[in-house]
C-alpha cells in the first residue's frame, strides 16, 4: 500500500461488522547535499562535506568515485581532496540511495617571467618588464636588489646592473618568485697617445 490512512472492515459468520483505521506512514525523501571547499593554489587540497537529510538514519555512503574510477583507503577522506570529478552514493537505514556528484577544482598555476633591457650605456639605468600568469588575480608584485636584500625595493622601469628577486603574491596567498639581472655594457674609454714636433714650427 501506499503511504496514507486506510479504513478495513470485517465480518464474521453471524454477520457481525468490526471497523479498523490504519495509517501508513513513509519517511521524507532522502536528499543530500555537498559543500565544496576549492584549494586556493594549484596543487593544494581541498575538502567537501556532505549534509544529508530525510530518509532513516543512520546514513552511509560508498567509496569515493574520482573521474569514474574508485578511491579506497585515505584517498576517501573528504577533507583532502585534489582537484577532480567526485561521485557517490548515500543509502539510508532503509535501503534508499541517492546518488551524488561534485567538482573540485584549484586555480591555474601561478606563473612569472621577466623580460630583462639592460642599460645601454656603464653605469645607467636598465628595466625589466614582469608577465604573470595563473593564480587569481589581483597580483602584489615586490621587487629588490638581491645584494642588498629584501629592505631594498627597486623600482621595475629603473634598475641599475645587479642582480633581482621578484615575488608574486596572489589574491588567495599564493607566491612565486625569480630571480634576474640587468648587466652593464663594458665601460666605455679612450686614451690619446701624443708626438710632440722634433722642431719648432714642425708638426706633431
Amino acid at each position: 500500500e501506499y503511504a496514507g490512512s486506510y479504513s478495513y472492515g470485517f465480518s464474521d459468520s453471524n454477520g457481525c461488522l468490526a471497523f479498523i483505521e490504519v495509517t501508513i506512514s513513509e519517511p521524507e525523501v532522502l536528499l543530500a547535499e555537498v559543500i565544496v571547499t576549492h584549494p586556493l593554489c594549484y596543487g593544494d587540497l581541498g575538502s567537501a562535506e556532505i549534509i544529508v537529510t530525510g530518509g532513516a538514519e543512520p546514513y552511509l555512503w560508498t567509496n569515493l568515485w574520482l573521474f569514474g574510477e574508485p578511491l579506497s583507503g585515505s584517498s576517501n577522506d573528504l577533507s583532502t581532496l585534489s582537484a577532480g570529478s567526485y561521485s557517490t552514493t548515500i543509502n539510508d537505514a532503509n535501503g534508499c540511495l541517492v546518488p551524488i556528484e561534485f567538482e573540485v577544482t584549484e586555480p591555474e598555476l601561478l606563473e612569472a617571467s621577466v623580460s630583462v633591457t639592460d642599460p645601454l650605456c656603464n653605469g645607467g639605468l636598465g628595466s625589466a618588464e614582469l608577465t604573470v600568469t595563473g593564480g587569481t588575480a589581483p597580483y602584489e608584485i615586490s621587487t629588490y636588489d638581491f645584494t642588498l636584500g629584501p629592505d631594498a625595493i627597486v623600482d621595475l622601469s629603473s634598475l641599475l646592473a645587479s642582480a633581482y628577486t621578484t615575488t608574486v603574491t596572489d589574491a588567495n596567498g599564493c607566491v612565486v618568485s625569480l630571480g634576474f639581472e640587468v648587466t652593464d655594457p663594458e665601460l666605455l674609454e679612450a686614451s690619446v697617445s701624443v708626438t710632440d714636433p722634433l722642431c719648432d714650427g714642425d708638426l706633431g
